[in-house]
């Protein structure tokens, strides 16, 4: 078995234009949101999330993404 892949997840690489609907659907999404955080939740566009997207690496950082296997 791949060290990057479980019986139902595996880890991808981050691919931030993928990765920009789902995020803006979970930050509109109010049970995900109150999960997340005890702050009030901020509707973002695709455009914002993209550039937050962005910002988040560090050079020296490695970011995956979780992806189911059944549907990816």
């Amino acid at each position: 078995m791949n060290v990057l892949t479980g019986k139902l997840i595996r880890l991808a690489a981050r691919d931030p234009e993928a990765a920009i609907a789902p995020f803006v659907r979970w930050r509109r999404d109010s049970e995900f949101a109150r999960l997340l955080d005890t702050d009030p939740q901020e509707l973002v566009t695709p455009a914002q999330m993209r550039k937050r997207l962005e910002e988040v690496a560090p050079g020296d950082a490695f970011l995956f993404l979780m992806r189911t296997l059944e549907d990816d």
